[in-house]
């Protein structure tokens, strides 16, 4: 599963479980709301305590008076209850208090009022059946209705519940809020914990423990994450041991001719050993050596930086190796060797002709200097595999299969001490960027094969 899959199944969780708790727990608070509202407010006509025959026995002696003091002394008569007068279908009037205002509305056979109060809602109170009839002297069709005063309070009580749903509501907002911040950053650490095991890796390397790695079986994209980590750590520590290898060559390499140097610098300063010719000239020798490790240095550095600027081109193999042929005929016989050169015509590589040629001459001279006493060294060019394959062959002495896997390493003298031991290096990176490959092996009657695999040019 992604990172990209766990965060979104983490916030949906999280947003399901915050809104449905919420509106489970909303229900659940505003129906016992409710319940206890109509508990305190649901009052229905069946369950009044004033009976109708009481009143219509008190009617008859007051019915002469104005219809006001017939509403006030219902009121005085009836404690607890308001009366409302109606004359066909027209509100007439109340018993309510001045501050109650109301407002009648013809609903079916009955009637609905609203009563409103000041900083209180609007109470809704319906009669479904008709008005009590009464005979009042000046009214036509009069009707009355009463009810208990604490009705007047429905308002007060509705107001009371919307506080209490509205303080409840708050109550599990704030709640479920805080749940949420403690599942958000639950699940922020257990996604944050990876990015923690990175962090504290880079410290680690930072702070020179290059053998720092990161053990992880995810495979999501922190686990790519730690797969590249562990990669950089290798090629780390592997740059790391290399360049102490390398600063140890290069001191070891470079010691022992600047120690000749010295040696004979002091023996003439001494008089020990002449000024003559001969010793200057081995003195000469001394420093091109060193010069040419230098030398070599620099093309190695440059071209595993790859700051060496090359020009691939169409380059013809046959005419190259004749070239070489010429070129190392001379040395063959002086050495005694036979030189084979071998290649097809119309053979075209993509290459640098100047560094190619160069590749060459390294491999040509180490198959002369170590390979010489198989008497016979081999160059070849044979189309292979939808490439061009130049081989270098010698029949010197072979090399066991752990000297082969460490031929094109810096300062390697796997065949002789001699040289500075970076040609070989040089050959490979100079393929590498020529997009070739080069490999060696032993040769099948002794010595060594060295492959060259270019591009055909089109």
């Amino acid at each position: 599963m992604t990172l990209k899959t766990k965060i979104a199944l983490i916030v949906a969780s999280c947003t399901l479980l915050m809104l449905g708790s919420y509106y489970l727990l909303s229900l659940h608070s505003a129906r016992n709301a409710i319940v206890d509202f109509n508990k305190r407010s649901a009052l229905t006509m069946a369950k009044l305590e004033l009976d109708n025959d009481e009143v219509q026995l008190y009617l008859p002696s007051i019915m002469q008076r104005h219809p006001e003091s017939i509403l006030a002394a219902l009121a005085a008569q009836f404690n607890g209850y308001a009366f409302i007068l109606l004359d066909s279908g027209q509100l007439i009037g109340s018993s309510l208090p001045d501050e109650v205002q109301l407002s009648a509305q013809a609903q079916g056979n009955g009637f609905q009022f609203v009563l409103k109060q000041a900083a209180m809602s609007p109470s809704v109170i319906s009669f479904p059946a008709a008005p009590e009839p009464v005979a009042i002297t000046g009214l036509s069709q009069a009707g009355l209705y009463w009810l208990p005063m604490a009705w007047l309070d429905l308002g007060q009580q509705q107001d009371s519940l919307a506080a209490q749903l509205n303080n409840r509501f708050m109550q599990l907002f704030l709640l479920l809020s805080l749940l949420a911040v403690l599942l958000a950053w639950l699940g922020a650490r257990w996604l944050l914990k990876p990015v923690q095991q990175l962090l504290q890796g880079f410290n680690a390397l930072r702070q020179g423990e290059l053998g720092q790695r990161i053990h992880s079986t995810r495979r999501d994209e922190m686990g790519q994450l730690f797969d590249g980590f562990n990669h950089l750590a290798d090629g780390l520590q592997r740059l790391d041991q290399q360049y102490r290898q390398m600063s140890a060559d290069i001191a070891h390499e470079l010691r022992t001719p600047l120690a000749a140097v010295v040696a004979r610098l002091e023996a003439m300063q001494d008089g020990v050993v002449s000024t003559e010719p001969a010793q200057l000239a081995q003195l000469q020798t001394d420093v091109m050596r060193i010069s040419r490790i230098i030398d070599d240095l620099n093309l190695l550095s440059l071209t595993e930086a790859g700051q060496l600027q090359l020009t691939l081109q169409p380059v013809d193999v046959s005419a190259l190796l004749t070239d070489l042929q010429l070129s190392y005929q001379a040395q063959a016989d002086t050495a005694a060797v036979q030189l084979i050169v071998q290649a097809g015509q119309g053979l075209t590589v993509q290459a640098d002709a100047a560094r190619l040629r160069q590749v060459l001459s390294n491999l040509l001279n180490n198959a002369f200097r170590y390979g010489s006493s198989g008497g016979v060294v081999k160059l070849t060019a044979l189309p292979l595999n939808g490439r061009i394959a130049i081989y270098v062959e010698d029949k010197g002495p072979g090399l066991s299969d752990e000297l082969l896997a460490k031929l094109f390493q810096r300062f390697n003298h796997s065949r002789s001490q001699g040289g500075s031991g970076l040609g070989l290096a040089i050959c490979y990176q100079l393929c590498q960027l020529m997009q070739a490959n080069i490999a060696a092996k032993a040769g099948q009657a002794g010595g060594l094969s060295v492959c060259i695999s270019l591009k055909a040019a089109l």
